[in-house]
């Protein structure tokens, strides 16, 4: 049998023999358990005694009624989960005190299995409840930088390098699969580090026309080519005093590569089309899928370049490696969702819990926020259940290859889907559902062949 001794029952009733015959089957059950025989006499006990977690309550008490009793506790104890002890006549004052707060109710004369369904449902709640608090403070104190979550051993280990050289001005290269959260990371050590007053000017290389992306980087002068109807400074001037974050670096132009050592040698940039140096103060900050090394060896990355960015290199880990993370970044995830949706889901039921454990999670933390965000989305009540999340994440143990699995493009349709259905088809609601513009719902919308 198992031992329930951890969370303390407090039954009252003025009922000594049925409070005792009440204390009697709870703790043959395994539950610790004290008595009080009115209203003042339980208030004292919930305000002195944290490990209180259940409390049966008499709705009808010689000092004070259920329903006002009901509102104290809960003022004093909001965490505490509630259950009525009712008599014959009473069941609409207990549904009434269900509708304030507490979780059941046991009419009397009880019966032994009733009583404990009661108990066991009500401790199932307290103790989720003390997880998802214990998850929380995790994430606000212990296992937390600036954002980045994690107490596995990777991720303790990137937090120790972080600190030991977030104030270095050389550059810092960030190694890390798609979705383990790379910009995020920059954006950290650029708002933790001595540039932290100055702009933060993030760039994804693999977005920008190869035609194009030396002009953008470095700037040009009027006329320097077609289109070039006035002068431009260039992303790395616009970051002066600040951070340049070049994310997928290895996408890069050969001919781009050399111009970005020329300037990491010498702190200096010349505009396209334009004759005269300038100096420039901006820190450089690079992130990479970890096979850009294959890239070194193969040629198609400057070796040289490589060298001159990778002298700080910073490694995030794929959620595959740090499974023992995953709870709490449900939990902050779902917290976040929730606040940002302004809905009420305040928690995840253990079956849709076990699911997202088991998922092989291929597009690692940004794949999982994703799929939380669309389940608080879609949640219709303030717990998510199963039926909330997709079908289409793969297991651990499913075979290679991605079959099965929720891809960017799933997750991001799925997101798009539920939004709309949230806002009821209204685009610009949609928008702030999904914390981006009409235009950004509009061509999610062509993308994934979705008419409104």
């Amino acid at each position: 049998m198992p031992k329930k001794g951890d969370v303390r029952v407090l039954v009252v009733d003025d009922e000594k023999q049925i409070a005792q015959i009440c204390s009697h089957f709870l703790k043959r059950a395994g539950f610790d358990v004290d008595l009080a025989y009115s209203a003042g006499e339980a208030i004292e006990r919930i305000s002195g005694d944290d490990r209180i977690g259940v409390a049966f309550l008499d709705i009808r008490l010689p000092d004070m009624n259920g329903v006002d009793l009901l509102r104290e506790v809960r003022r004093i104890r909001p965490d505490l989960e509630v259950i009525m002890i009712t008599a014959h006549g009473t069941i609409q004052d207990a549904v009434k005190c269900m509708k304030r707060g507490a979780v059941d109710f046991v009419p009397k004369p009880f019966k032994r299995e009733r009583l404990l369904a009661a108990a066991d449902q009500a401790y199932k709640i307290q103790k989720l409840r003390s997880e998802v608090s214990r998850l929380l403070q995790e994430v606000r104190h212990t296992w937390k930088f600036d954002g980045i979550i994690g107490k596995s051993k990777g991720m303790q280990d990137l937090f120790q390098r972080l600190t030991q050289t977030i104030e270095t001005q050389r550059p810092i290269l960030i190694l890390g699969e798609p979705g383990t959260g790379k910009d995020l990371l920059a954006r950290t050590i650029h708002y933790n580090g001595p540039q932290a007053s100055g702009p933060f000017v993030p760039v994804n290389c693999d977005a920008l026309p190869s035609e194009l992306i030396e002009g953008e980087l470095f700037g040009y002068v009027k006329g320097a080519f077609e289109g070039a109807v006035r002068d431009s400074v260039g992303l790395l001037r616009s970051a002066q005093g600040g951070t340049l974050f070049l994310d997928e670096i290895d996408a890069l132009p050969k001919s781009v590569q050399g111009k970005l050592l020329d300037f990491l040698r010498k702190g200096k940039i010349c505009p396209l089309g334009g004759r005269k140096e300038v100096s420039v103060e901006t820190r450089i900050l690079c992130a990479a899928d970890p096979r850009i090394r294959d890239q070194v060896e193969r040629g198609e990355f400057a070796s040289d370049l490589f060298e001159v960015v990778s002298p700080v290199t910073l490694v995030l880990p794929p959620l595959s490696e740090r499974r023992e993370d995953i709870p709490i970044l449900i939990e902050h995830f779902l917290q976040k969702s929730a606040a940002r949706l302004k809905k009420s889901v305040k928690g995840i039921d253990s079956a849709a819990r076990e699911f997202l454990l088991g998922a092989s999670w291929r597009g690692n933390v940004r794949e999982l926020e994703m799929v939380v965000e669309g389940a608080v989305i879609g949640a219709k009540g303030k717990t998510i259940l199963r039926s909330d999340l997709p079908d289409t994440l793969s297991s651990i143990g499913s075979a290679e290859g991605f079959t099965g699995v929720m891809t960017f493009r799933a997750a991001e349709k799925m997101a798009l889907e539920r939004a709309l259905e949230e806002s009821g088809g209204n685009i610009s609601k949609a928008a702030r559902i999904l914390d981006t513009t009409r235009k950004r719902v509009y061509n999610l919308m062509d993308r994934h062949g979705i008419r409104s």
